[in-house]
């Protein structure tokens, strides 16, 4: 929490607690554990257990914090790309997507949910061994660069884009 005020200018709301876990979720003045301005007892209570509760603020906060410390050592340099495996919800890649973070496809199902959220495909990068045509296809339709792993998948990438 010693960096909050570098992230202030950046829109994120940040919570007090009486004692912090980190920016974003720590425990309330009640006793609970809270994440950001939601009493996690009351979501239990609202909407059962077991639940999922993400703080999208100590997202966007993480994010940043990762991003500028690459950009603080490499000026005009540094693209980040999300690896859409670690969370593929359309909801965190939407949230990357508005941070201006690329993308890490491993296969056709990682693309497909990171273009249905709206990633630019320009961002995007399939990677991976043992693509398949379907997945190379998709890719070349798409405008996704394709990290070659294979000196056979320069055939795949030559039939699909003729």
């Amino acid at each position: 929490m010693n960096e909050v005020s570098a992230y202030l200018a950046e829109g994120l709301d940040y919570p007090r607690f009486k004692k912090h876990f980190s920016e974003f979720i720590g425990i309330g003045d009640n006793g609970h554990l809270w994440v950001e301005g939601r009493d996690v007892v009351e979501l239990a209570d609202t909407f059962g257990t077991p639940l999922y509760v993400i703080s999208e603020n100590q997202f966007r906060h993480n994010y940043r914090r990762f991003r500028d410390a690459f950009a603080s050592r490499y000026p005009k340099s540094v693209e980040v790309l999300f690896a859409n495996k670690c969370n593929n919800g359309i909801a965190i890649r939407h949230i990357m997507n508005q941070e201006g973070a690329g993308g890490d496809a491993f296969g056709i199902n990682e693309m497909y949910l990171a273009l249905l959220a709206g990633t630019d495909p320009k961002t995007l990068v399939l990677n991976g061994s043992n693509k398949g045509v379907e997945e190379i296809e998709m890719a070349i339709v798409n405008g996704i660069c394709i990290n070659i792993d294979a000196m056979d998948e320069l055939d795949m990438i030559e039939a699909a884009a003729e």
